[in-house]
């Protein structure tokens, strides 16, 4: 693994998304997690730099959300757009990493990762 690169471990999930910004709520899905961010396909798009309020509903669990966290939007595309989260709680934390960890072909790497690199605190 090459600690120089700045991109951390992605791993695919799609799920539910609700994100909120000015008192206003809007719903996509993932597309691709990290311990530092996310991609949200979504038809909203909010401005870059944006700071956002977004809840992750674990898979499976789809009425209740498990990861929440305070973001800033970081880039757009066509599809949707990037947020890096900057504050979350320790328990949405967790949450969090053993999502990212699970859904990688190889759960060690990313448990690795973390202890080199530390995420959000």
């Amino acid at each position: 693994m090459n600690t120089e690169n700045p991109r951390r471990i992605r791993s695919q999930v799609e799920t539910r998304v609700i994100w909120t910004f000015e008192d206003n709520p809007f719903e996509g899905h993932s597309h691709d997690l990290s311990v530092n961010g996310i991609y949200i396909k979504s038809t909203e798009r909010p401005a870059i730099d944006q700071s956002i309020d977004i809840q992750i509903y674990l898979p499976g669990d789809p009425n209740f959300p498990r990861i929440t966290s305070k973001a800033q939007v970081i880039r757009h595309d066509d599809h949707g757009f990037a947020a890096q989260f900057a504050e979350m709680d320790y328990k949405s934390f967790e949450h969090l990493k053993n999502l990212v960890a699970y859904q990688n072909s190889d759960p060690d790497q990313v448990f690795q990762e973390q202890e080199i690199r530390p995420g959000i605190k």
